[in-house]
């Protein structure tokens, strides 16, 4: 069995598995055009995102504490001739420079931060990196405790990045109530009769009332939640919490 340790030690696994999940992307453009640039993303990653928006001609600067993603998202961007500035950072350190209009936090990446002292030190440096009147969005999915109770399934397929041939992804989730910390085991079957590989993932679970706690006891108003990328309402059944806040 090959343990990669975590989904973010495989850029090329990576990008091979998360490719065509675009739906973020319109709904984040839509929020550039409404709040406008330079804009921050906390997490970028390989640049699933940050890369589209470059080419918009969006001024953004992506973050990641991951020096294997983010060299990748730099290989995309000099391929393409795209203005993106990237700077390998810890979430709950970073110093830039700038000020920016609208910053935001993809993808889950706020769930990384088990510890409420974490997620309060990224919040102070989102709060003090965004410019007058700018505003910071949180992507986060919905918690299902179904969903975090359920036995090992099936969630994707995709062709593996050296071989072409198919990869079928099992999830199972081991959810913690007590510290509200879901460990994630994705068990990677190779069709070409490699070893699977087994890679894992540790998320704090977010629930709604709690996050608007921790916004508005680090300097924050909350002043839209969406419960999808086409910009619904917020509801109980909703798949996403998509927070956008302004300082106080």
């Amino acid at each position: 069995m090959d343990n990669r340790t975590t989904i973010y030690d495989d850029p090329g696994h990576y990008d091979a598995k998360y490719e065509t999940y675009l739906d973020d992307v319109p709904y984040l453009y839509g929020q550039v055009l409404e709040f406008g640039d330079p804009v921050l993303e906390i997490g970028c990653g390989t640049g699933r995102i940050t890369i589209p928006l470059a080419r918009q001609g969006v001024k953004i600067t992506g973050i990641d504490a991951c020096a294997a993603m983010l060299a990748e998202c730099a290989r995309k961007a000099r391929e393409e001739g795209l203005e993106v500035r990237l700077h390998e950072a810890d979430c709950r350190g970073f110093k830039l420079r700038q000020r920016f209009r609208f910053i935001f936090i993809p993808f889950n990446t706020f769930s990384h931060l088990t510890k409420r002292v974490d997620a309060e030190a990224c919040l102070a440096r989102a709060r003090e990196h965004l410019g007058e009147d700018g505003r910071l969005l949180i992507d986060l999915f919905n918690p299902s405790l179904s969903d975090l109770l359920a036995e090992e399934e099936t969630i994707a397929m995709y062709p593996d990045p050296e071989d072409g041939k198919k990869v079928i992804v099992r999830e199972r989730n081991k959810y913690d109530d007590k510290d509200q910390v879901n460990r994630v085991t994705w068990r990677h079957v190779f069709k070409s009769g490699k070893p699977d590989m087994v890679q894992t993932l540790v998320q704090r679970v977010y629930f709604p009332l709690e996050l608007e706690a921790l916004l508005h006891y680090n300097g924050f108003k909350i002043e839209t939640r969406h419960g999808d990328y086409n910009g619904a309402p917020f509801t109980s059944g909703s798949p996403k919490q998509l927070i956008i806040a302004r300082v106080r």
